[in-house]
C-alpha cells in the first residue's frame, strides 16, 4: 500500500510536470515556426505578347516577420543551361549581368518586410524561330533562398526557378481586350 501512496503522492505530479514541460516546449516552437519570415523566389511575366515574353525574378516574404540579408544562389553552370544562345553567358549582355547579379552579394537584398517582395529584370523568351532570346522557354534551374529574421535566426529553403509565362499557370489564359 505504501508503494501506491508514494507513487500517487510524488509520481502524479511529476508526470503532471513533465507533460506540461513537454506542452509549453512544444508551443515554444511552434511558435516560433509560425512567427517568422517566410522568403521564395519565382521567376514571374512583366509583359508579354505573340514575339517575346519579358521576365522579372521576384522574392517575397510571404511570412509574418521581416526577413534580413536575402541572398539567392545557385550554381551558374545550370544557369547557363537555360540559356537559348551560350554565347550570351558574358558581361557584355546586359541581361547576362543582371540576371547574374541576382546570385551575387550585389544581389543582397537587406530588409524585406513581411507580405513584400522586391523584383529585378530577368532576361526574356522570344517566339521559336525569332533572335534574340536570353531564356529558353520552359527551363528550369535550382537556387538556394538564404535569409535571417530580425533576432538573427538563419534559415535555408532551396526551390526550382522556371522560365515560363506566369499569366496562365498551364499556359492558357483569356486577355481582356482594350476597347
Amino acid at each position: 500500500m505504501e508503494i501506491v501512496e508514494e507513487v500517487v503522492k510524488y509520481g502524479l505530479p511529476l508526470t503532471a510536470f513533465f507533460v506540461s514541460l513537454c506542452s509549453f516546449l512544444f508551443a515554444k516552437w511552434n511558435w516560433r515556426e509560425s512567427n517568422r519570415p517566410i522568403v521564395a523566389a519565382m521567376v514571374r511575366t512583366t509583359s508579354g505578347g505573340s514575339e517575346s515574353i519579358r521576365f522579372d525574378l521576384v522574392v517575397i516574404n510571404s511570412g509574418n516577420r521581416p526577413a534580413t540579408a536575402i541572398r539567392l544562389t545557385a550554381d551558374l553552370e545550370d544557369v547557363k543551361a537555360c540559356l537559348a544562345d551560350q554565347r550570351q553567358a558574358s558581361v557584355e549582355t546586359v541581361h547576362w549581368r543582371d540576371s547574374v547579379a541576382c546570385f551575387s552579394e550585389a544581389g543582397e537584398i537587406p530588409l524585406l518586410l513581411h507580405g513584400k517582395e522586391a523584383s529585378n529584370a530577368f532576361g526574356l523568351t522570344k517566339a521559336a524561330g525569332t533572335a534574340g532570346a536570353f531564356w529558353k522557354y520552359g527551363s528550369r534551374f535550382p537556387v538556394a533562398v538564404q535569409y535571417s529574421d530580425l533576432t538573427g535566426r538563419k534559415f535555408t529553403s532551396k526551390q526550382v526557378l522556371v522560365i515560363s509565362d506566369t499569366t496562365g499557370f498551364a499556359g492558357g489564359f483569356w486577355r481582356v481586350g482594350t476597347q
